[in-house]
C-alpha cells in the first residue's frame, strides 16, 4: 500500500510541476503553496487589497480549519492573517460564488469571531476582522476594483451615501474584482499578477523576484510542487491536475496524516497547560511516546 501511494504521489507533484508556469494564484490550492513560501507577497497584497499603507504583518497561517463543536460545520480558511494593529483577516480566491455567498461570508464572519475569542474573554476584546474575497468577476458592474460591505444604519436616511452612519462592529467584508484592469495603481497591479500565469511578466517586484525563483531552481519548484500536492489533497481540489484513482489513492493517505497532525497538536495543547506531565500523557497516549518526548513547554 505504502509503495502504491509513494508512487501516486510521486506522479502527482511531476503533473504539478510541469503546469507551474500556466498556474494563475486565482486557483486556491496554488495561492496557498505560494503564499506559504512567500509571505512578503502576502503584506504587498493586504496593503492593495485594504487600501491601507501601513499594513504590517504579524503572522500567516494557510488552510486554518476552524471547527464548531461536534455536530456544527467547520470552515477552512484559505489564509488568516494577523496583523500589528490585531486586525484579522481571511482572504480567500474564490473561483466559483455561488448564490449563498452572502451567507457563507455571514458564516465565515461569524467563525472568524469564534476563533478569536477564547472562552471566559470579554466581547471587548474581540479583535476587528475583515473576510476579503478575490472574485472571479465584477459583483456589482461597477468597473471598481473593490466593493467594501458595512452594517450601516438603515433609519438613517439622510446619511445614506457618501456619509453613511456605521454600526461599528470592527466587522468588514472587501470583494475583489480580478477583472480589473490598471496597471498604474497597486491594487491594479496585484490584480494583473493574481490574474496572470507564471510565465507571464509580474508587475509586483516581490511576485516577479518570487516566480522567478521556483520558475527558474529545480530545488524551488519542486518544493512548491510539493506544497500544491499537500493543500490541494487536504481540500480535495486536485481534480484537474490528477486522475480521479491517483487523487483518491493519495487522499486516503493524506486523511491519515492529517488526522495525526490534528492528533499531536491536541498532545501538544494539553502539554502546554502545565497540568500533565510527559509521564502522564504518555500514559494517555503510548503509541505517541516518542512525539511527546519532544514536546517543549
Amino acid at each position: 500500500m505504502a509503495k502504491r501511494y509513494l508512487k501516486s504521489r510521486k506522479e502527482a507533484e511531476e503533473k504539478i510541476a510541469a503546469t507551474l508556469d500556466s498556474l494563475t494564484l486565482m486557483k486556491d490550492y496554488f495561492f496557498t503553496a505560494f503564499m506559504t513560501h512567500n509571505p512578503q507577497c502576502m503584506k504587498v497584497t493586504l496593503k492593495a487589497f485594504t487600501g491601507k499603507d501601513d499594513i504590517e504583518v504579524k503572522s500567516v497561517t494557510m488552510q486554518r480549519v476552524v471547527s464548531n463543536g461536534l455536530e456544527g460545520r467547520g470552515v477552512r480558511f484559505d489564509s488568516r492573517v494577523e496583523t500589528e494593529d490585531g486586525t484579522v483577516y481571511n482572504l480567500e480566491v474564490e473561483n466559483r460564488p455561488g448564490k449563498a455567498l452572502a451567507l457563507r461570508l455571514r458564516y465565515y464572519s461569524a467563525m472568524l469571531n469564534a476563533d478569536n475569542l477564547a472562552k471566559g474573554t470579554k466581547f471587548s476584546e474581540l479583535p476587528p476582522i475583515a473576510n476579503i474575497m478575490i472574485m472571479p468577476k465584477d459583483i456589482r458592474g461597477q468597473g471598481k476594483a473593490r466593493y467594501v460591505v458595512r452594517r450601516v444604519f438603515v433609519e438613517s436616511e439622510e446619511k445614506i451615501g457618501n456619509n453613511p452612519e456605521f454600526f461599528e462592529d470592527n466587522e468588514v467584508i472587501i470583494l475583489i474584482n480580478a477583472l480589473y484592469k490598471d496597471e498604474e495603481s497597486l491594487i491594479g497591479k496585484v490584480i494583473h499578477d493574481f490574474t496572470t500565469p507564471n510565465s507571464e511578466q509580474k508587475l509586483i517586484p516581490e511576485f516577479s523576484a518570487a516566480v522567478k525563483k521556483f520558475l527558474q531552481k529545480e530545488k524551488e519548484r519542486r518544493k512548491m510542487s510539493e506544497t500544491i500536492t499537500d493543500y490541494g489533497l487536504q481540500g480535495n481540489v486536485l481534480g484537474e491536475l490528477v486522475s480521479d484513482a491517483e487523487l483518491e489513492q493519495v487522499s486516503k493517505q493524506s486523511l491519515v496524516e492529517g488526522a495525526l497532525r490534528e492528533r499531536q497538536n491536541n498532545i501538544q495543547i494539553i502539554f502546554q497547560t502545565g497540568r500533565f506531565s510527559r509521564a502522564e500523557l504518555t500514559n494517555l497516549f503510548p503509541d505517541q511516546k516518542t512525539f511527546i518526548k519532544t514536546l517543549k513547554a
